[in-house]
């Protein structure tokens, strides 16, 4: 397509300008049209999507199911956010139904189940025959259509309180488990649950269903729980269990036939850390620091190099490890297929949704050790429409598959850009028609039929008629257990496992069985059926404890977590022999060691005495939280031939050991040997030892005063002598932080140097050098402090600037750093007349560069400003995305512009704002355009703009990054870290604008804002 511009065309006349206008707006219309949405949609080779509904049937489907008649029920929502405060439509949302009557694959018919402000924005929906739950938070609805006309005859709220109103960090779909049982998730906004009765929920393990940080709200609760949590209850909402927490935005939970429980999660925007869980039951995900609620940006020394597995903690002891990691995305519904009308690569996988991208996938797992792990092969891909959305996926009775489309041109927090489209796709071989049977459940062989369904409606009716079927059940369960495929055999196993009475016998035949997979189900089966009637668990883990199967190894481990008799510790040092390195079976001996660590611990080493000599052994001893865990992680810091890396996460165990004399004891010990000259291990692993020091409550600094001498005199130069003076506060030494500062200038050495000058409070050292240096190391002193964005530091610059004494190439270099920290400051100067006037000229060019539009429009009253660039007024948005740029040249505009003073593109740039390394396959171009044009329409509650005011009168604004009961620490403008003590602020306010300042397209031509555009969206998977 030929580039056309506005700007070249400054002449035309009015008819072709309306033409032109015309022209545009119908080709941007077009492209939107429900008739070509098939046409913009990629799929893997032998499937064909149908276009099953479209507006203005359906408007914005969020999520879906489909009934065993082959119904597809849909949340359709249009009072999302500003639109419900609007009250857009008065009626409320709806609960719909469509059907396809003659099986050519699109909706003919359509129902209103349900319409009523209380499911506005509903986020999840669950047919079971005649019972439909919807998630609404903060109510999860249960409604029962009795007389089956499709209306609900009764309306109960099976929970309360749980999770926040409109709110995608909220509470979410429920689905039917294999055991009979429901499992629903909740996001990290989500915060608690509560019963019908408003009652907060105490579950399984009695801990309060609630996050760590909503403590305060509630009177002696007790909860080990921090964000997103996983759930399994029965269908009458009793034996409530968390299942694992510590997520972030996971947006729904699938079951497969064997008990695998998957779900999605969101990172913080734009960090790459998409991730899909395979779930070890009582298992942290990591978002959260465990035990102080930091965020993963808070600096730790065992950390991964890549941002990814650092986002959730990976490298932590007691963090469970990740099934797959997609990248970048906003992931939303997921499901297991188990059927077969697909291609085979997609059987028995599970398949998900990113509305980022634009995808649906399969994560297609293959064992790794105790767990899994998996690579994504694409279904669905909507390649040339961005405005592709794909929200939930639901399986057919035929296996066919539905994928709600919520079609918006954005896909972010408090936004619906488009309310008036919609989209519901079949995805099916090609050719093939539907082919849903009603069911008949009056014989027991249709009630294994019903079982065999991929679809979980039909197979819930057949398992509710076969587990009502009692005893008499077995000739038709037995069989299917004994010939089906792995799948079916799995549902049969569950419910012969529930028979009341009779359930032990075929779990201790399946726990010999040759399939894995049916042995790791009954071990599940048996943890329930300990839970419902008198049954040797531990008799069962200790018939595994020699399996040769670590998945079965693994989920022994779980098991044992139910089991308190006295040899518990026993059998599980008789598992914890079997380790040999696998992740998922550790943190698997971790969860079974809680609450008896110790007992654990000796056992074990009485079977392995050497157990520090091995890799193996000391992982175990990593992840261990006994009282002889700390004088374990002594001795093997202490051995020669522990790599740098297996002593940073030693360290980092030590953290998670309680505080007090046994572990100062082992701090002083590596602090205060004195081996003669310090190799970098040592520096290392002193250094560390001195920050843990610092924090401690109870070690008195005269026991370590002298070996923190020796140590600095050799540390100087480093980081650790950097860290060190400022943890521990040694003003004495702040001098030769300023000293590093200049030697080290446009170094993170030099600025970390600088920083710990500042954080200390310490700026009287940088004034005293200030007065006693010579010309040169005067340069290179206010060069390092204009580096270093700390208001702070603008206050020595503008002192510098000020001085008509400096030489003027020094007072130029201040007005420059003043411009980057505080540029305000520079106009308030010049408005009072203060501003000298040998440096407006500098002034000007600085200002120039910064990205606060109003400040430089203020500006230009005082300094030589260029005019701003985009005076032209540019065309609505219909005819702006008509215009194709050039994104070669977008690419030098980011770069020389302002965008890389707080976005990275692929390692390029500040490191403040989302990286923009894939936006482009997150956002459509108008998604692009809008949030250039309008920052705060969209704004992530991981950018929020926190503004803080210390007790000193200081103020400080950026996003949080991380949060403790103790501590804040901001992101600022220009990637500039603070972090303050809670007790030294005074107000503290969130706002809702960004910190993306409004204008920015008025510091480029429309030519620029085009190509910048083409550029951002190019961005895409790496």
């Amino acid at each position: 397509m030929m580039t056309v511009r506005m700007q070249f065309f400054p002449r035309l006349s009015l008819c072709l300008g309306c033409l032109t206008l015309a022209v545009s707006t119908s080709l941007a219309q077009s492209s939107r049209d429900a008739a070509k949405a098939v046409s913009q949609l990629d799929l893997y080779p032998g499937l064909e999507a149908t276009l099953f509904a479209s507006e203005p049937q359906i408007l914005s489907p969020t999520n879906i199911d489909v009934d065993h008649r082959g119904r597809v029920w849909v949340c359709e929502v249009v009072n999302y956010r500003a639109h419900a405060r609007n009250n857009k439509r008065p009626q409320g949302d709806r609960i719909l139904i469509l059907e396809d009557t003659n099986g050519d694959g699109k909706a003919d018919t359509q129902k209103v189940y349900y319409q009523g402000r209380d499911v506005d924005a509903a986020l999840g929906i669950c047919v079971l025959g005649n019972r439909v739950i919807v998630t609404c938070a903060p109510n999860v609805i249960v409604f029962t259509d009795e007389d089956g006309d499709d209306k609900p005859d009764s309306r109960e709220q099976l929970f309360t309180q749980a999770g926040r109103p409109q709110d995608d960090h909220s509470t979410h779909s429920f689905v039917f488990g294999p055991d009979g049982k429901l499992y629903w998730n909740m996001g990290n906004n989500g915060g608690f649950v509560h019963d019908a009765n408003g009652k907060l929920i105490v579950d399984t393990s009695g801990n309060h269903v609630l996050d760590r940080r909503q403590l305060g709200r509630f009177k002696d609760a007790r909860t080990p729980y921090w964000g997103g949590m996983i759930f399994r209850c029965n269908p009458n909402g009793s034996e409530f269990e968390v299942l694992g927490h510590n997520f972030r935005n996971n947006y729904e939970v699938a079951v497969d036939s064997f008990g695998n429980v998957w779900q999605s999660d969101n990172d913080d925007d734009g960090n790459y850390g998409v991730r899909i869980n395979y779930v070890l039951e009582g298992g942290n995900y990591g978002y959260l620091e465990e035990l102080t609620g930091a965020g993963w940006r808070k600096h730790r020394v065992s950390q991964a190099a890549d941002v990814s597995s650092r986002h959730w903690h990976q490298n932590d002891p007691g963090v469970v490890p990740n099934f797959v990691q997609s990248g970048a995305g906003s992931p939303t519904g997921i499901t297991v297929y188990e059927g077969e009308l697909l291609p085979k690569v997609f059987h028995n996988q599970v398949i998900h949704c990113d509305a980022g991208p634009g995808v649906v996938w399969a994560a297609k797992a293959k064992p790794d050790g105790g767990g899994f792990s998996g690579e994504m092969i694409n279904l669905v891909k909507g390649e040339r429409d961005k405005w592709f959305r794909p929200v939930d996926v639901a399986v057919a009775p035929d296996g066919a598959l539905f994928v709600s489309d919520w079609y918006d041109p954005v896909v972010g927090w408090n936004r619906q850009a488009d309310s008036e489209r919609g989209r519901i796709y079949r995805i099916a071989p090609a050719g093939h028609r539907q082919q849903n049977k009603p069911l008949n459940l009056k014989h027991g062989t249709d009630a294994i039929a019903a079982l065999k369904s991929p679809n979980l409606d039909a197979r819930h009716l057949g398992w509710q008629a076969l587990h009502d079927m009692g005893i008499e059940v077995i000739p038709h369960l037995d069989p299917l257990y004994a010939t089906g495929k792995p799948h079916e055999r799995a549902r049969a196993l569950w419910l012969l496992s529930r028979i009341k009475g009779a359930g032990g016998p075929f779990i201790d035949r399946a726990l010999d069985d040759p399939d894995e997979s049916i042995r790791v189900v009954a071990l599940r089966a048996a943890r329930q059926l300990n839970r419902r009637e008198s049954f040797d668990l531990a008799k069962r883990i200790e018939h595994v404890v020699d399996d040769p199967s670590a998945r079965v190894l693994t989920e022994a481990a779980i098991a044992l977590r139910d089991v308190n008799t006295a040899n518990a510790p026993e059998l599980w040092a008789r598992l914890a022999k079997r380790h040999n390195g696998d992740h998922w079976f550790l943190e698997a001996l971790g969860l079974a060691a809680a609450n008896r660590w110790t007992k654990c611990l000796d056992s074990w080493l009485e079977r392995i005495p050497d157990a520090l000599s091995t890799s193996a052994g000391r992982q175990i001893i990593w992840r261990s939280r006994g009282e002889q865990t700390i004088r374990l992680l002594d001795k093997a810091l202490g051995q020669q031939g522990i790599d740098p890396a297996e002593s940073r996460r030693l360290i980092r165990a030590l953290d998670f050991q309680p505080d007090g004399p046994a572990k100062d004891t082992a701090l002083l010990r590596h602090a205060a040997s004195y081996p003669g000259k310090l190799g970098s291990r040592l520096i290392l692993l002193k250094g560390e030892m001195f920050l843990r020091l610092a924090k401690s409550k109870t070690a008195k600094r005269d026991e370590y005063a002298a070996s923190l001498n020796r140590y600095l005199q050799q540390a100087k130069n480093s980081k650790y002598f950097v860290k060190v003076v400022d943890a521990l506060g040694l003003k004495e030494r702040h001098p030769q932080l300023v000293d590093m500062a200049m030697t080290h200038i446009g170094s993170p050495l030099g600025q970390a140097a600088l920083d710990a000058v500042f954080d200390n409070g310490a700026t009287a050292a940088i004034e005293a050098r200030l007065k006693n240096v010579s010309p040169e190391q005067l340069a290179t002193l206010t060069e390092a402090l204009a580096n270093s964005n700390k208001g702070d530091a603008a206050d020595l610059l503008t002192k510098i600037l000020l001085d008509p004494a400096k030489p003027l190439v020094v007072r130029q270099t201040a007005v420059r750093g003043v411009a980057g920290a505080s540029p305000g400051r520079l106009v308030d100067l010049a408005a009072s007349g203060k501003f000298p006037e040998a440096l407006k000229p500098t002034a000007g060019a600085a200002l120039t560069k910064i990205m606060n539009v109003a400040v430089r429009n203020r500006a230009r009253e005082y300094f030589p400003i260029p005019a701003l660039k985009g005076a032209t007024e540019l065309p609505q948005m219909t005819e702006l995305l008509v215009y194709v740029g050039n994104h070669e040249r977008g690419r030098t505009i980011f770069e020389q512009t302002t965008c890389v003073e707080c976005h990275q593109v692929n390692g390029k740039g500040i490191n403040f704002g989302p990286d923009l390394s894939e936006i482009g396959g997150k956002l459509s171009k108008q998604g692009l355009y809008e949030s250039i044009l309008d920052p705060s329409a969209t704004v992530s509650p991981a950018f929020r703009a926190v503004n803080i005011v210390k007790q000193n009168g200081k103020a400080f604004s950026g996003f949080i990054t991380s949060e403790t009961k103790e501590e804040l620490t901001l992101q600022q403008v220009g990637g500039v870290t603070s972090t303050h003590k809670k007790s030294d602020i005074q107000n503290r306010t969130t706002s809702a604008q960004s910190l993306m300042p409004p204008g920015l397209q008025q510091l480029m031509t429309f030519d620029d804002l085009v190509d910048l555009v083409e550029y951002l969206a190019s961005l895409k998977s790496r």
